[in-house]
């Protein structure tokens, strides 16, 4: 009997080896979607320019200066940030910084008005 158990156990062993080298198949082609950078750049030209965000968002920073500086400062900050992000850092920026100098004058001097 003790000689038996062993040889069971190859068997066993020889029998999972067969059954699972049986179905390997690759199936990764199949299940995985195709993603091309074809896809993303028509995602990226989806909506508005990232310019046209960053100009509009500018030219809100400016009139804050003059008119609204509560309203129209914090619609050009929160402009400014996707266009940031967009790609126009350069105009985002300005628009960035010019909208938080207005705000920050406009909260400065709100007590004495």
């Amino acid at each position: 009997m003790s000689g038996h158990g062993p040889e069971k156990d190859k068997h066993e062993e020889k029998e999972t080896k067969y059954v699972t080298d049986e179905h390997q198949e690759e199936m990764a082609g199949e299940l995985v979607p195709d993603f091309t950078m074809e896809r993303t750049k028509t995602r990226v030209n989806e909506g508005f320019s990232a310019r046209a965000i960053a100009y509009v968002s500018l030219a809100l920073a400016i009139l804050s200066l003059f008119i609204l500086p509560g309203i129209l400062g914090i619609a050009g900050t929160l402009l400014s940030i996707p266009a940031i992000i967009r790609g126009e850092k350069l105009i985002g920026g300005w628009a960035l910084s010019i909208a938080v100098f207005s705000l920050s004058l406009y909260y400065l001097f709100l007590p004495y008005i």
